[in-house]
């Protein structure tokens, strides 16, 4: 069995001959993952409003700040460039901001990359980690927030509400995994 790296000769030479097809497969989101997204896009354009109401320091053009460049780019270190002179004097709200678009980013490329239970285990993650940080993430206050957290539980399992009977009157509630 012999191996050739591409860059020899007769394989460059071989596949330009017989041109390999690629079908490019998409997978569309669920119901539950584009309530989630958007839920995270509306808590990020949360965070940039705020942002912008509590410095100054950043020069900020209409382009910069769309949901695209906040999501694609690596916009959160943008931002931390710009106040990296400044970042002593920054009130703790103003650089929580910054971390907030930093986890939002992540939670976008999370929600497609990791299960249903990673992804729970994960907003769960940053809830707590949250709750006891001296300076919490204020879009956890949100109602974008809740429907995150709401959405991602019930992609999980939902409440199974077993109708009465004579012999059962007040039935349990059951939880059933989706």
């Amino acid at each position: 069995l012999y191996l050739y790296p591409r860059f020899r000769d007769c394989v460059a030479s071989e596949l330009e001959r017989n041109a390999p097809h690629v079908d490019e497969l998409h997978q569309q989101l669920t119901p539950k993952m584009r309530e989630i997204q958007n839920a995270i896009a509306a808590a990020v354009q949360t965070c940039i409003r705020e942002l912008k109401k509590s410095t100054t320091l950043i020069q900020w053009t209409e382009s910069d700040l769309t949901l695209e460049n906040c999501v694609t780019t690596n916009f959160d270190m943008a931002i931390s460039r710009q106040l990296e002179h400044d970042w002593h004097r920054l009130k703790p709200a103003t650089k929580q901001l910054v971390n907030d678009l930093r986890t939002l980013r992540t939670l976008f490329q999370y929600l497609v990359q990791y299960d249903c239970v990673g992804f729970w285990r994960l907003i769960c993650s940053v809830r707590t980690m949250s709750a006891a940080a001296r300076n919490p993430s204020m879009w956890l206050l949100t109602p974008a927030a809740d429907l995150l957290f709401r959405r991602a539980k019930e992609r999980l399992y939902v409440v199974e509400n077993p109708r009465p009977t004579r012999e059962v009157p007040d039935p349990v509630r059951r939880l059933v995994p989706v």
